[in-house]
């Protein structure tokens, strides 16, 4: 068989609801069923998985194959796949093309290939058409079992045999999504890593989008928004199993460099459904903010309790934020679960995918390689902050805040773009420009942080005695003016640092390594 490139959407589910969509009028076609076995394979240290990579032997009904999958650039949902017959107990890497074949081995190296994770598997297949696409629907239900423990496995797959993948997402805000039905990311192979060394799921922290010079503009925003969406979407499914609230941080920091790519690109994504988007987005950050802003302050305040309870101390006013803060909390879990929040991850990546302004923009004739276009709003973007740079020490409250808005946006750009001018080294001027810009982000945070640390605290504590919330509020807000550093340290501190990224060599002007 030759090279498919998978695209595929998987939603996982409840038993219940994965029994009940199977009568869902909107999957309705003639279905084989079939029981799988799928053993996958590993290096001991896990190369594979953490190259994005999975390798397969499946056994069940039918033949015996296995099946190379490689992580592939732009959305996160497409994979290159290799399928191979294949005999006995474990997989042979040579009867792969010599290409992936090449590229297995060098993920591998020197060492040897591992059982890692099985799957036994009842499988239903559809295969039917919606839109001008046909569609593959696969039930699995059934069991994984890793490192001695086992879990269960109920997921509805939608992988696209030919066509667009727009209409499989269109297929998917078909159903009934919400607390028991919900678009995942993660692979079986990924369950099984997790499952194996009984990890629970990690915060997702932005990764670097695979640009290149001659990627064209419209496939490089493309690239860039599903790099945020899998990064949101990642995040989500940790704040939705009630791991920490570090996840709800990063599902923000999502958020807002999805707002930033809009901003970024501007007129050539400007429409209506674009701005509605955004408008739900920016909705749904705020849902999430309080549960974090309250960590941060529960965590101020727990730095200063004694290790022995004392008369003085603010234990009282600890508690009442850590109660405040996983209510917070189970107000983000509810919000991701709920169908909006899964119609709003689904619409944003059929957006990407069929909106009008990838028509608009072929047809335009804009579509032109993205060095150019990148390199203009970096100059745009940078020179605009010199301006503005210039006057920070005499900056309001209100215009610092904009600027620090100003200097992410720039950080975020960077970023993005990295690709396009060559990737950067650790130690390289890229880096130290973007390490420059984040630590002004931060210094202009913390200045907000200290310039509205006095407004509504009592707000914190609502539902509480009035008087109570007062006095609390009244604590808080002296515990946050005597903290951290006086306000001109930190409004030097981000003065220098601003000065030390715009003094470096503009991003533009690297050579490609």
């Amino acid at each position: 068989m030759a090279q498919s490139i998978e695209a595929e959407i998987k939603l996982v589910a409840s038993t219940r609801m994965l029994a009940q969509l199977r009568s869902d009028p909107f999957l309705a076609a003639t279905e084989t069923i079939a029981s799988q076995v799928t053993t996958y394979f590993d290096t001991p240290d896990q190369r594979l998985y953490r190259a994005g990579a999975s390798l397969r032997l499946r056994t069940g009904d039918g033949p015996h194959h296995q099946t190379l999958k490689l992580a592939r650039g732009g959305a996160a949902v497409r994979r290159s796949e290799w399928n191979r017959p294949a005999s006995g107990d474990f997989p042979d890497p040579s009867a792969f093309p010599l290409r992936p074949q090449a590229a297995l081995q060098r993920l591998l190296g020197d060492a040897p290939l591992v059982p890692s994770a099985i799957t036994r598997i009842e499988r239903t297949t559809r295969r039917m058409h919606f839109g001008g696409s046909e569609i593959t629907v696969t039930f699995d239900h059934g069991t994984l079992v890793a490192g001695g423990r086992e879990q269960a496995i109920d997921e509805l797959e939608l992988e696209l045999s030919s066509g667009r993948l727009a209409d499989v997402l269109a297929l998917a805000l078909k159903l009934p999504l919400g607390p028991e039905l919900g678009w995942s990311l993660e692979s079986k192979a990924a369950q099984g890593h997790r499952l194996a060394f009984d990890l629970p799921l990690q915060p997702a922290r932005a990764r670097l989008v695979g640009l290149t010079p001659d990627m064209r503009i419209a496939a490089a925003f493309q690239a860039i928004g599903w790099n945020c969406l899998a990064q949101l979407l990642a995040n989500s499914w940790t704040i939705r199993r009630g791991k920490g609230v570090e996840g709800v941080h990063q599902a923000r920091v999502a958020i807002r460099r999805l707002r930033a790519a809009l901003s970024l690109f501007g007129k050539l994504v400007d429409e209506a459904e674009a701005a509605a988007l955004e408008a739900e987005l920016k909705a749904a950050a705020r849902t999430l903010a309080p549960a974090r802003e309250l960590e941060v302050l529960a965590e101020l305040v727990g730095r200063t309790l004694p290790a022995e309870p004392g008369e003085h101390d603010h234990r009282e006013l600890y508690d009442a934020l850590c109660s405040a803060r996983d209510k917070a909390a189970g107000d983000a879990r509810e919000l991701l679960a709920q169908a909006p929040f899964q119609q709003l991850m689904l619409q944003v990546a059929q957006w990407l995918e069929a909106g009008e302004w990838l028509t608009r923009l072929r047809g335009a004739g804009l579509d032109q390689p993205v060095a150019p276009f990148a390199k203009r709003i970096l100059k745009r973007r940078t020179r605009k902050l010199k301006r503005a740079g210039q006057h920070l020490r005499g900056m309001s409250a209100k215009q610092r805040h904009r600027l620090r808005i100003a200097v992410k946006e720039l950080r975020y750009a960077s970023e993005f773009f990295a690709g396009v001018f060559g990737a950067a080294s650790e130690r390289g001027p890229a880096q130290k420009f973007l390490v420059a810009l984040g630590l002004a982000q931060d210094r202009l945070g913390e200045l907000n942080d200290r310039a509205v640390a006095g407004r509504d605290l009592e707000a914190h504590f609502a539902g509480l005695d009035p008087i109570i919330a007062a006095r609390l509020g009244s604590q808080l807000a002296g515990l946050l003016a005597a903290s951290g550093k006086s306000h001109r340290r930190l409004l030097n501190a981000a003065a220098k640092a601003l000065d030390r990224a715009l003094d470096a060599p503009p991003r533009w002007s690297a050579k490609r390594a």
